[in-house]
């Protein structure tokens, strides 16, 4: 048991770790480039960490049952049996240092069946760009998928689309956006204005572009 000292109700600040990392092709090494990182930061009390966009699974693909298993297990590190080895590591990272551990992975949903975790209204499989929340019990507390894909064909928009958000037990809700969502009244708008939240969590994929492509 680790009894690194976390951020209380009572504190007037929280420690954020955000990790800047060169992903490689493989789905292992990045995973436990990720799980070293974690702990790492758990040695300097960190209590919320955020990977870049796309910094794990570049090939890969992973199924996140939020709607299916997940409601009944909720924890991949104690039911490795259900889930696939990247859930299970990274759960079982967050649970050990307890720390919340944002990461974005590239998930896979499967309609070639019955599916109990989303509709699926066309295609047989959909790739989603995916964000992951996991708590500090290693508990999957929230997925939310991009919404403005930038130039990525693999990728399927967010079907369903929700403003996601997510609590903490040092009484601090942030609101969870990726990379080009940022510039949209939805999901950021919502969660700024309407939610009024003031702590937002972005993870990016950062890119050279031309100075001022977004300026009017």
């Amino acid at each position: 048991m680790f009894l690194y000292k976390k951020s209380t109700p009572e504190d007037d600040s929280y420690i954020a770790a955000v990790v800047e990392m060169n992903p490689k092709d493989d789905t292992m090494e990045n995973l436990e480039q990720c799980i070293n990182i974690i702990k790492e930061a758990a040695e300097k009390n960190v209590d919320v960490i955020v990977f870049p966009e796309k910094a794990i699974t570049i090939h890969d693909s992973v199924e996140i049952p939020i709607s299916g298993t997940l409601t009944e297990f909720p924890v991949p590190a104690d039911n490795e049996d259900l889930y696939n080895k990247v859930l299970v590591d990274l759960s079982t990272a967050a649970k050990t240092y307890e720390m919340y551990v944002v990461v974005n992975l590239r998930e896979r949903v499967n309609c070639t069946t019955p599916n109990e975790n989303r509709k699926c209204p066309g295609k047989q499989v959909y790739l989603f760009n995916t964000n992951v929340v996991f708590d500090r019990k290693g508990a999957v507390i929230m997925r939310a998928s991009k919404y403005h894909l930038f130039f990525e064909p693999e990728f399927t928009e967010e079907i369903y689309p929700n403003v996601s958000k997510f609590s903490t037990d040092f009484n601090v809700t942030f609101g969870a956006v990726i990379s080009f969502d940022l510039l949209f009244t939805i999901p950021t708008g919502e969660l700024v204005t309407q939610m009024q939240l003031k702590n937002i969590i972005m993870t990016s994929n950062w890119c050279p572009e031309p100075p001022f492509l977004g300026s009017k």
